[in-house]
Order: C-alpha cells, then structure tokens, then sequence
C-alpha cells in the first residue's frame, strides 16, 4: 500500500509481548504482508520477524525545533533510535 514504509526502510522493533527479547532490536523492512497486516523485518544479528505497524519505528534523522524545555537543542539534528508510545514522544540521539 502506498503508506507503507518502502523496502530496506531502517526500523527499531519496539512493544512486542509474545517475543519481548526482540524489543530495541534493529532492522530492515523486507515487505509488507497486506493480508496479514505486517512487515516483515530482517533482523540484525539474523532472523527475520513478522511485526505489526505499531510495533516499529522507523530510524531516521531530524531536526529538533519548538523545545521549550531545552531551548539550546532547537537547530540541532539528531537521529530518531525509539518512540515511547506512553509519553507519546519520540527518543532522539543527539
């Protein structure tokens, strides 16, 4: 499907219940399974996974702006390595 995050995507597996060791693990898309309503995700260290949407976050790199907070980081670029879905927040590494 078009939103579907595209082949070779970089992705962090993240909220899994049934295979928790694999939480914070890195990896590449491989596919979509539409009628499964997964990825399928190449796992670094080996292993491919079928993950849900939700249980993904895709690596990629940004710039923080509209910190209040920690005004000093607004203008810096940083990579996205999780999300914490409770905080509703993405973790960035500066």
């Amino acid at each position: 499907p078009q939103h579907a995050l595209p082949m070779g995507t970089a992705v962090v597996i993240r909220g899994l219940v049934g295979a928790a060791e694999h939480n914070g693990k890195t990896g590449r898309v491989l596919s979509f399974d539409g009628g499964r309503s997964r990825y399928e995700v190449s796992v670094e260290g080996g292993g491919t996974l079928f993950v849900k949407p939700q249980n993904l976050t895709q690596q990629c790199g940004v710039e923080v702006t509209a910190l209040s907070a920690k005004p000093e980081l607004n203008g810096k670029f940083g990579d996205v390595i999780s999300y914490d879905g409770e905080a509703g927040r993405y973790m960035v590494l500066m």
